[in-house]
Order: C-alpha cells, then structure tokens, then sequence
C-alpha cells in the first residue's frame, strides 16, 4: 500500500487578505490506524528555507523564480527501495515519525529525510512565496517525511506459507501532482520506484534511476542563493562590456598616438 496523507489542506487565498495564501491542518482521522503500525502521523508543516526548489512569481511583465521554503528537497534513505534517486520535492508537506517501542513483527525502514535546516511548524500557516521568515537555531533539524514498511500477514499463500505484506507511508501527496513532476522528474521516478518495491520488483528500481544524477546546489544563506543567481545572470554580461570597453578604449589610444620618423 502507497498511503499519501496530507497533514495540511491547500494552499488558498483568504477574501480579506489577497495575495496571501494559507493552509489548514487536515484533519484526516487516520492517525489510530497507521499507530497500530507503528507510524505517527504529525499534524505539522515542514519547510526549508536552505535546500528547497524554486516557484515562479509574477513581477510585472516579468517571471521571476524565487525559493520557496514550503517546496523543501528531501533526501531518500535507503537506496534499495528508492534506487539512485538523489533528491525530490515534496509539496507542503507534514513529518511522520516512528513510535518507541516499535510494534513487533514489523520492520520499519525510514526513507525520506528532510535537512538539517529543516523546521516543523504547528501554527497558523501562512505559506505566501516571497516571505522571510526567521526561525530559532534550536528549532530546526532533519524531519523524517516518509517511511516503509514490511510484516507478515494473517493470510496465507498458494502454498499453505503465511505471506507478508509492504507499506509505504508519505506525509505529502502533492509530490506526484502534475506541477511538481514537470518541474522534479526525481519525483516520477521515485514514485515508479515505490511502486516496484511494493510489487515486489526490487530490481528495476536501481536500472529506472541511472539516468537520473541529479547534482544540486546548497547554499547557507537566501544571500548566498540570491548572490549567485543574480551574479550568474549579471555577472557575464558586465564582464563582457567591461572586456570590451577596455579593447575600445586600447584601440582609441592606438588610433590617436602619432608616429614620428
């Protein structure tokens, strides 16, 4: 089973405040079920202002792409189930976490992380693109985003043996939603990872995955970000008139000396 649980419903703009977008907890009822298994459920909304993935704002007659905190990059865990996949994105998500001690007869395999600058939110949620928003030191840490699950089952099979049965449980549906799939092709290809696992294909997760190395960028700061974004965009340009200002100004020197014999 592939058991996709959104923590929060949305985003939505409110009347009173256009321009904003908001979200609100889901309250989904599904937390008993997924405890007998040893899986908690959290009613929070992880984001990450340090490693995340860009959404595009309208800024007049032009589209510029910021980072979005609540787009945050999370990175699998065990590589057998998720192949070689190196990162996906996960849309507005919540963090799962497994209960202590575990339930007996199940194995429970954590699969994806979120970072180190990684924050929980349990408040009122305001998920507008563009904010700056500052949290304590002490607040942040990895989250675990999603987990999987192996145990036998009651049933038995063709052959009078007792079967056993595969879980996975994600805190966030929206990363297989078309708008992030065009965007993180990781996310397809996990997805179809996920699905083979539990079938039961182990293999074809490793040859699906080869073709996707992904070499991603990890700044410390939104300066550090904004100062290479805008330097890539900027910085060739001036070097290019700076280079040929210089070869102008060498040639208008050479035209004006006057040679004499």
């Amino acid at each position: 089973m592939l058991a996709l649980i959104d923590s929060v419903l949305g985003p939505i703009t409110l009347p009173e405040s256009p321009g904003r977008f908001v979200v609100f907890p889901n309250e989904h009822g599904l937390n008993a079920f997924f405890e007998s298994y040893g899986v908690e459920l959290r009613n929070d909304l992880v984001s990450d202002g340090r490693l995340n993935e860009s959404i595009a704002i309208n800024q007049g007659s032009f589209v510029l792409p910021i980072p979005y905190r609540y787009w945050p990059r999370t990175k699998p865990l065990e590589a057998r189930i998720s192949g070689d996949v190196g990162s996906v994105v996960l849309g507005w998500p919540g963090s799962v976490d497994l209960s202590w001690p575990p339930v007996s007869g199940i194995e429970a395999l954590p699969l994806l992380q979120a970072s180190e600058s990684a924050v929980a939110e349990e408040a009122y949620f305001d998920v507008t693109p563009g904010e700056e928003l500052q949290f304590a030191e002490a607040s942040q840490g990895s989250r675990l985003m999603a987990v999987a699950l192996t145990g036998p089952t009651h049933d038995t099979d063709s052959e009078g043996g007792s079967g056993a049965y595969r879980m996975v449980v994600v805190g966030d549906s929206d990363w297989l939603a078309d708008f992030l799939l065009s965007r993180v092709p990781e996310n397809l290809v996990l997805g179809l990872n996920l699905v083979d696992w539990l079938a039961q294909e182990d293999a074809l997760a490793s040859i699906r995955s080869k073709a996707l190395s992904p070499r991603e960028l990890i700044f410390s700061s939104s300066s550090h970000r904004n100062m290479v974004q805008y330097g890539s965009i900027l910085g060739i340009p001036v070097i290019f008139v700076v280079v040929g200002g210089l070869r102008y100004a060498r040639r208008r020197r050479m035209v004006a000396q006057v040679y004499t014999k």
